[in-house]
């Protein structure tokens, strides 16, 4: 044993202690003694089960309420994203058009507002020549600037 291994007096107590443990022998319960206790523990399973139930439901109904509060941002955030879209497409036309400036500025190329607008009379010559369409858009500055392709300004820009 482990405790033999010791030698101070505590060792030696606990080595008797679990000698006697070992030979004395435990008193026998009467059958109604057995049943008595067959039953408390039968108790006390049955209320860990109650209470894991209702630990189980609190934890569904937490879940069902996180879910519809999930949902509903969810839904918010949906309705901005599709407001926020709506705005950009009023402000900027079609994903695909820009503007002379919106073009440079998505690009990285410095350019100036005499170059932007003959850049703008290039756009507008090449886009009627093959027939394109140019998109208006609002603008702070001037009212309403033109958009043209992406197609067309990279070609534009080439040049």
């Amino acid at each position: 044993m482990l405790v033999k291994a010791f030698t101070d007096d505590f060792s030696w107590q606990v080595q008797e202690q679990l000698a006697d443990a070992y030979f004395e022998a435990q008193r026998v319960l009467s059958s109604a003694e057995q049943l008595l206790n067959q039953a408390n523990l039968l108790v006390q399973h049955d209320q860990r089960i109650n209470n894991l139930e209702k630990a189980q439901l609190n934890t569904q109904a937490h879940i069902s309420r996180t879910n519809a509060e999930v949902t509903k941002a969810n839904q918010k955030a949906d309705d901005a994203f599709k407001a926020a879209n709506a705005a950009l497409e009023h402000k900027f036309g079609d994903k695909d058009y820009y503007t002379v400036i919106a073009y440079c500025n998505s690009k990285n190329i410095p350019i100036i507002l005499t170059l932007a607008k003959a850049k703008g009379l290039e756009a507008r010559a090449y886009t009627q020549k093959i027939g394109g369409k140019i998109n208006k858009v609002p603008d702070e500055r001037w009212g309403q600037v033109n958009a043209y392709h992406i197609a067309v300004l990279d070609h534009v820009f080439k040049q």
